[in-house]
């Protein structure tokens, strides 16, 4: 499987949200400091995409690409 590895502390219950090259949502959820930290991406096809991350009092943003 295809997995996104988020190697930023977060807060517990940040939110992510992730978007396609044209701004389609494509998939969002609830990541915790407890978790794992990554996001599995193996239905998403290959290109580029964006994922916001957010949660009381943090922010971040990332651009990352899925290759075969």
């Amino acid at each position: 499987t295809s997995q996104l590895y988020i190697h930023e502390q977060l807060p517990d219950n940040s939110e992510f949200i992730i978007y396609n090259a044209e701004g389609r949502l494509m998939r969002s959820g609830v990541a915790s400091a407890t978790s794992s930290r990554s996001v599995n991406v193996d239905d998403l096809e290959v290109g580029i995409y964006f994922i916001n991350i957010f949660g009381k009092d943090f922010s971040a943003a990332a651009k990352f690409v899925k290759v075969e």
